[in-house]
């Protein structure tokens, strides 16, 4: 999923739970929130992760070294 996908999933949860506010005053279950914030937050910093990987491999910048993105992909697999 990249960014732009993100971007349009949560405005449509954000959407979704503006109607259902306005139709039974209640909002979507605080636990679907939970849940799918978690998912969206794990997507987003994939993708930044991969994008930050793939811009370190190719030498566009060279602040970012091999062994940045590295740390990076340790703190993601603890």
């Amino acid at each position: 999923m990249t960014n732009t996908h993100q971007v349009v999933a949560a405005m449509v949860w954000n959407i979704a739970e503006f109607i259902t506010l306005c139709v039974n005053r209640k909002g979507i279950h605080p636990g679907a929130h939970i849940g799918l914030d978690n998912l969206l937050f794990w997507a987003l910093l994939s993708a930044a992760a991969i994008s930050f990987y793939n811009i370190a491999q190719s030498g566009e910048s060279p602040a970012l070294g091999k062994y940045t993105a590295a740390a990076v992909f340790d703190v993601l697999a603890a």
